[in-house]
């Protein structure tokens, strides 16, 4: 998942991927394509992508990793989707400083 397609990275390798690896599937998704007509991916948030995409996915394993709103969507979008918990492994992420303190050069 990436915001807009100058966000996008790898998007060969995981192409390559997808037809190396027949139990493996990656879909490239943003969440604000905007006025980009080139990009022929899917748009919208990831989990609506997934909830798209995906009706069932009893027989997976799930793996998140994001920040918490996203994360906690996440999560009850797969349970509904029959993942159980204990094949699902996720990490939330935050920042502890603001984006201007984060992005300060160093003096």
């Amino acid at each position: 998942m990436a915001r807009a397609p100058r966000d996008v990275f790898y998007a060969d390798e995981l192409a390559a991927m997808n037809k190396r690896l027949p139990n493996y599937r990656s879909v490239l998704a943003l969440s604000e394509a905007g006025a980009d007509a080139a990009w022929q991916g899917e748009v919208g948030l990831i989990t609506d992508v997934v909830d798209r995409l995906e009706p069932d996915l009893g027989a997976h394993e799930a793996y998140v990793c994001g920040p918490p709103p996203m994360v906690d969507a996440a999560l009850a979008l797969l349970e509904r989707r029959g993942i159980p918990p204990e094949r699902i492994y996720f990490d939330k992420f935050t920042t502890t400083a603001s984006p201007d303190v984060a992005l300060a050069p160093r003096r």
